[in-house]
């Protein structure tokens, strides 16, 4: 397919966030279209002035209702006189299209006005009158393509992209979408595109904003063996509601009926047999009576042992059909489940007095029920909004789950047959007699857990299949070379990899990786003889991972010109790759993951560390103590006779490497208690052996003695403050930073701030300082006090001495 669209697919998330509903604004619509802009042919835009004010609310529900509703009082504006079907509403950035008015003529004439958003109002007024092709090669005979969900969209936009008015949309795409299999769409309109998407795609949700159309897919993987499929638009906010404290009117519902841990998966079917087609399309006639349609794997039922053991076996009714490969057949039943019972949670927020923000769809929220002890993790799947009206609060609609397709389509398809009318005819007087059978009562189970991907499914059987065959009707065999390959080596179609005699080795990107792999003597063998065909089904692992290992993959995942770096270099020179050597996982976002307990870094490993080939002898054979060019380790053995390693003894090549970075940032939002905030480096715990400290003289410069009586004063206009975190109710103590405004009012001394380009965080080691330099300077008064003390009491002693004096002459006299 073309790829002039496929550019536009991709945005960057964040772009839908509505902005404050300050006013509305209506533009009155007028027959025709308007081509140069884009939008429909309406009149100037003009402030919405007869609204009713707080009247205006909008209700959303995913996949369903995206609709803005107003009153309206004549008062005797042109806004007013605008009030009609298809004149557009702006507001907060967004668009929505007036679908039906409700009028009162009393003696004041008022409305109701709904209007949906742009894209569920004209969205379904879209056509494409053709068939679908995949490419030049499709002749559009078979009932069904393989394709990614791009090509789909460039065949289904095409008329459109000069834009006609209200019917120019602009489709975006969020989340992984792999290629799969589906009826070959042909004359159809807007909401069948969009039914076939979410049938094809389970867990889509599709979103307008303005005149985008925002397809929101799950990500590409599993985050772990018990997770859930995640759907891109889900964002963890950090925020709670409180049942008491922020809602009223909740209402909770736990259901587990919708719990679906196992489908019946039935593969497509293929002819092995290729019949003869002649001109007008009609097969041989002596070739009719030997259909054998083969299956691509055997029937299975795909579960979720993880949820079965909660819950119970919970099969679905529906067969899921279609698919050649098994990996992909696995993704998508995994998609089509519902592994615990689902939660719906119906609240009003209540914050009175206060206007709320627009919910987005698919944020997540901690929700805590104090009369229950509970608390449940849900994201907003619907919500009722009042945008200038704080009385109302914002009903919202949160749930655990996406909007599900239980219904799966019931198909059959058949490959690499030309289905002309003699042979359909001829089929549909045919018993399923094929190995493909309806037969579910003894199938293997396959469990989706161990499942974390979601690969392609190419129509030609996937990279796992072994009955993966070409579409010329040829059995699938390795290229077999004329004679000896010599650099420069290519594939024989010269589209998939080539190696210059200069070294480089390049791949197309469609091949997904580039892979180094060790197998048996057998296996390369036939690779070398070019004849590693396919095997039958008592060997069901053959070219699987029984028959080689890897050594070291590079994925790069398909998506040409995707890059998790904003870098121009990046984008230059590189593209977005994954990298697995042995057990160590390198990721183009940053991850390096290792089946070790831990990563040690050794730096100054030199030539004379790795194991040489020597001709010790002299006599042309080479020897050496270990393989060559592998590392000098030193290994210890147990009793037993097994061995183990200490990478961090002296021993072992070269010395424990320095660490030199810059500035380290962090992504996620640390917990309130911590006391840290975004961008910190947190950990638990900070081990280490050495007696290296940061108080050491030979780190520092511009040393000047710290003036007691200087610290004393600044501890003593210091401000110190009891408080506790917004989502945390521990009491606190300690200075207080002020981040909202210019002023002092909490007394915070610049010395105890740091300036770190991040706002400044608190500098506990200067406040130590400070305060033992105060209680210094505190302990030097006392002593002054007390010598002053002591010379007056002797003072006394001598005054008092005198006195008795005086008195024994006094009484002499």
């Amino acid at each position: 397919m073309s790829d002039n669209l496929a550019h536009t697919y991709h945005m960057p998330t964040g772009f839908i966030k509505s902005k404050p509903y300050n006013y509305l604004k209506i533009a009155k619509w007028k027959p025709g279209t308007k081509t140069d802009t884009g939008l429909p042919l309406l009149e100037s835009p003009i402030p919405l002035t007869c609204v009713v004010p707080g009247s205006a609310y909008r209700t959303y529900k995913d996949n369903d209702k995206n609709d803005l509703t107003f009153e309206v009082r004549d008062d005797g504006s042109e806004s007013f006189d605008a009030i009609k079907e298809q004149s557009y509403i702006f507001a907060g950035g967004d668009q929505f299209v007036i679908q039906s008015v409700s009028k009162n003529v009393d003696l004041v004439s008022t409305a109701t006005v709904t209007a949906s958003q742009r894209v569920n109002a004209d969205f379904k007024r879209l056509r494409n009158p053709t068939t679908f092709l995949d490419g030049d090669m499709d002749d559009g005979k078979s009932d069904e393509v393989f394709t990614p969900i791009e090509d789909l969209f460039d065949w289904f936009f095409a008329p459109y992209q000069e834009g006609e008015g209200d019917l120019l949309f602009q489709p975006v795409l969020e989340g992984y979408f792999p290629a799969r299999g589906y009826n070959r769409p042909s004359n159809i309109d807007g909401d069948q595109l969009l039914t076939l998407v979410k049938q094809t795609w389970p867990g889509t949700i599709i979103y307008g904003f303005g005149n985008y159309i925002i397809f929101q897919g799950y990500a590409e993987q599993r985050s772990d063996e018990y997770g859930e499929l995640k759907n891109v638009r889900e964002v963890e906010t950090g925020m709670r509601f409180d049942q008491l404290k922020d809602t009223k009117d909740v209402q909770i519902d736990s259901d587990i009926n919708p719990v679906i841990n196992a489908i019946k998966v039935k593969a497509a079917t293929y002819d092995p047999n290729p019949k003869t087609v002649d001109k007008d399309g009609n097969v041989e006639e002596e070739e009719l009576n030997v259909i054998k349609e083969k299956p691509y794997f055997p029937n299975c039922l795909i579960t979720s042992d993880h949820s079965i053991k909660k819950w119970g076996l919970r099969v679905a009714d529906e067969v899921l059909e279609g698919f050649t490969s098994l990996r992909a057949a696995t993704a998508a039943a995994r998609e089509k489940m519902q592994t615990d019972p689902t939660i719906s949670i119906k609240a009003t927020i209540n914050h009175p007095g206060k206007l709320e923000e627009c919910p987005i769809p698919g944020h997540v929220y901690t929700f805590g029920v104090s009369s229950e002890s509970k608390v449940y993790h849900v994201k907003v799947v619907g919500f009722t909004w009042y945008p200038n009206n704080p009385g109302k609060g914002t009903q919202l609609v949160l749930s655990n789950a996406d909007p599900s397709l239980k219904a799966v389509l019931h198909k059959r398809f058949t490959h690499d047959l030309e289905l002309s009318p003699t042979v359909t005819a001829f089929k549909n007087h045919l018993k399923d007699d094929t190995d493909g059978s309806d037969d579910f009562s003894d199938v293997p189970e396959i469990n989706s857990d161990d499942q974390l991907d979601r690969p392609d499914d190419d129509g030609n059987g996937g990279e796992d299949s072994k009955h993966r065959h070409d579409k010329d009707k040829q059995k699938k065999k390795a290229t077999k070379a004329d004679g000896k390959a010599h650099l420069p080596i290519s594939d024989k179609a010269g589209t998939r990899a080539h190696f210059s005699k200069f070294g480089g080795l390049t791949v197309n990107f469609k091949n997904r990786s580039v892979n180094i792999r060790a197998t048996d003597d057998e296996h390369l063998k036939s690779l070398a003889k070019g004849d590693w065909t396919e095997q039958d089904t008592s060997d069901v692992n053959d070219e699987g991972p029984d028959e080689w290992r890897h050594l070291a993959m590079g994925y790069f995942g398909g998506e040409e010109g995707t890059f998790v770096s904003t870098g121009k270099r990046s984008r230059q020179y590189y593209m977005q790759s994954d990298w697995y050597l042995g057990q160590n996982t390198f990721t183009n976002y940053g991850l390096w993951a290792t089946t070790a307990p831990s990563i040690t870094l050794r730096a100054g490993v030199e030539d004379s560390d790795y194991y040489q080939e020597t001709d010790q002898n002299e006599d042309g054979e080479f020897h050496h103590t270990g393989y060559p060019g592998t590392l000098k380790l030193k290994w210890h053995k147990y009793k037993d006779g097994g061995q183990w390693i200490n990478t961090q003894e002296e021993k072992q090549p070269g010395k424990l490497a320095g660490l030199n970075i810059g500035q380290m940032r962090v992504n996620q939002s640390p917990s309130p208690t911590d006391g840290y905030r975004p961008g910190d480096i947190l950990c638990k715990r900070i081990a280490y052996k050495t007696d290296y400290h940061f108080s050491r003289l030979s780190m520092k410069e511009n040393i000047s003695k710290l003036d007691p009586k200087k610290a004393l004063d600044t501890i003593d206009k210091t401000g110190l403050w009891e408080y506790n975190y917004k989502q945390d109710g521990e009491k606190q103590a300690s200075i207080i930073i002020n981040d909202v405004d210019s002023s002092n009012k909490f007394k915070t001394p610049k010395a105890f701030v740091s300036d770190n380009g991040n706002g400044g965080e608190r500098k506990d080691s200067v406040q130590i300082a400070y305060n033992s330099a105060s209680i210094q300077e505190l302990h030097r008064q006392l002593k002054i006090e007390q010598k002053k003390n002591k010379n007056q009491g002797k003072k006394i002693d001598e005054l008092t001495k005198l006195v008795k004096e005086l008195q024994k002459q006094l009484t002499k006299s």
